[in-house]
């Protein structure tokens, strides 16, 4: 869907802000986290409030980083249930049809960006 959105973008110089598939998680807990950083940022340099507008992701992250936030670690507890009880080998959908199929066929993420470099343990 992501890329879809961008073809439209590439093809019109006119451009109108739009929130597609701006879900919960991930979605509404970005928008949450920003808000955080802002606020910790306030509390740290007092000072500079008001003069920090993070923009592009690399300016967020740089922030984060300014302010030696390490790990945001985001959990959900999914407390929708279905009437139907749950059968072996079958998996249940709470999701709406194309938002579905549209986690289904993305690519797994991964990112090891702090700690340890090495995963040996030392004797």
């Amino acid at each position: 869907m992501r890329e879809q959105v961008l073809a439209l973008k590439r093809e019109s110089e006119v451009h109108s802000t739009a929130l597609v598939a701006h879900g919960a998680n991930p979605g509404f807990v970005s928008v949450l986290v920003k808000i955080a950083l802002l606020d910790m940022a306030k509390l740290v340099w007092p000072e500079r409030a008001g003069t920090i507008h993070p923009v592009e992701r690399a300016d967020w992250a740089r922030l984060a980083a300014d302010l030696d936030v390490r790990v945001i670690q985001i959990s959900e507890r999914d407390t929708q249930r279905t009437s139907d009880p749950h059968r072996p080998r079958v998996l249940m959908n709470t999701w709406s049809v194309d938002g579905f199929i549209a986690e289904c066929r993305q690519e797994a993420e991964l990112g090891c960006t702090h700690g340890s470099q090495s995963t040996k343990t030392e004797s």
